[in-house]
């Protein structure tokens, strides 16, 4: 279950995008050991990633803690062995019984090799963290009641499925002044 909350602000958009999610298998970034010849092999799964931004406030915040941050709005599938090659991963998500997204790694604005050697030269990552690594067109609004399903694949084979159903969260109040 996905709950949405309730903001001080009144009602908001919140818009789900199906992801691939990236499980790391060892320690990267600076401080670390060198990453392997084939960053790949520092992956230790792949799961379904399910990454929720609430439109409304990204609008309204330069910073998009509450956007991307409250709580339900990041959500995995079980966590598949890693496959032996990161090109051809499929990314699907449906809405209710509706196809809104299929996509690809290979088409991705990000290759997952280059954006594992990007990530280990700035930023300290521990085996078990996530990476969620972007999401195809098709993204969309979601409201309480609604069921949402992605899907991460590998030559026609589902590796991890997440199903979610959305549902009204906490009401927040303002900021105590």
């Amino acid at each position: 279950m996905c709950h949405l909350p309730s903001w001080a602000e009144g009602e908001t958009v919140v818009h789900f995008e199906g992801e691939i999610a990236l499980v790391l298998g060892r320690d990267i970034g600076p401080g670390t050991p060198d990453l392997p010849a084939d960053p790949w092999d520092a992956v230790g799964g792949v799961a379904a990633g399910l990454d929720l931004s609430n439109r409304t406030l990204q609008q309204l915040e330069p910073q998009w803690v509450r956007a991307k941050g409250f709580a339900d709005a990041c959500a995995l599938g079980p966590v598949a062995a890693r496959p032996a090659d990161p090109e051809g991963l499929s990314v699907a998500t449906w809405l209710g019984e509706e196809q809104a997204q299929a996509g690809t790694s290979d088409l991705l604005l990000f290759p997952l090799r280059g954006l594992l050697r990007y990530v280990h030269g700035f930023l300290r990552l521990f085996a078990g963290d996530v990476i969620l690594t972007g999401t195809p067109a098709g993204v969309g609004p979601v409201a309480p009641g609604q069921r949402l399903r992605v899907e991460v694949g590998a030559g026609g084979e589902t590796l991890s499925r997440l199903e979610v159903e959305f549902a009204a969260g906490p009401k927040v109040g303002a900021f105590p002044r």
